[in-house]
């Protein structure tokens, strides 16, 4: 009987970057963000710390990871840090992650389409 390597239940990141102490990962239209790297263990976790289904502690924490949707987005292909926010490059757009006065956080974090304008390959970037 022949095995076949498995087929995973997600997708690859297309895109990727660095920034605010976190990994930040691009899939389809939706950025996922990690929690605050204080090991090397926390790149790829991108969910929350407390169970947000506990009755004692449920809250979620400015260090945590967590998922932006991005509505309207088509097909994320890059994503940059510039200053103190994430640029993120799509077929469709460009929308900007920001973080408030203290810096991104969990708990605190702005969405912007900033043009329709989109890009068709991550090397038209300037």
């Amino acid at each position: 009987m022949t095995i076949q390597n498995p087929t995973p239940p997600f997708k690859q990141p297309k895109a990727c970057a660095a920034g605010f102490g976190r990994f930040f990962y691009g899939v389809d239209s939706t950025v996922m963000f990690s929690q605050v790297l204080t090991t090397s263990k926390n790149a790829g976790r991108c969910f929350q710390v407390n169970d947000p289904t506990s009755d004692d502690i449920s809250d979620l924490l400015d260090t945590d990871g967590g998922v932006i949707p991005l509505d309207g987005a088509v097909q994320i292909q890059a994503l940059r840090v510039l200053g103190s926010n994430i640029l993120v490059f799509c077929k469709n757009g460009v929308w900007m992650i920001g973080g408030s006065d203290s810096g991104f956080s969990a708990t605190s974090y702005t969405v912007n389409k900033i043009t329709e304008k989109g890009i068709d390959s991550v090397r038209s970037i300037a």
